[in-house]
C-alpha cells in the first residue's frame, strides 16, 4: 500500500506542478471545471491505493446510460 500511495502522490504532484502557471490565471469558473474533473480522478486514486474493489467509472457510466442506449438501438432496429 505505501507504494501505491508513494506512486499516486508522484503522479498528483506532477500533475499540480504542470499545470500551477495556469491555475494562477484561470478564473473561478475554470477552477470549478477543473475541480469538477478532479474528483473522479481522485477517487479511482483512492480505489487503487486502498485496493477496494469499488464501483469503477466504467460501472458508473453503464449503471446510467444503459437503459437509456438499449432503447435507443430498439427504436432504431429494422423490423425483421
Amino acid at each position: 500500500m505505501t507504494i501505491r500511495l508513494v506512486c499516486f502522490l508522484a503522479i498528483c504532484s506532477a500533475i499540480l506542478l504542470a499545470n500551477a502557471n495556469e491555475w494562477k490565471k484561470s478564473t473561478a469558473r475554470d477552477r470549478m471545471v477543473c475541480a469538477l474533473m478532479l474528483v473522479p480522478a481522485l477517487y479511482l486514486g483512492f480505489l487503487y491505493v486502498t485496493q477496494l474493489s469499488g464501483p469503477n467509472l466504467n460501472d458508473i457510466v453503464h449503471a446510467i446510460f444503459a437503459e437509456p442506449a438499449k432503447r435507443i438501438v430498439e427504436s432504431v432496429k429494422l423490423p425483421s
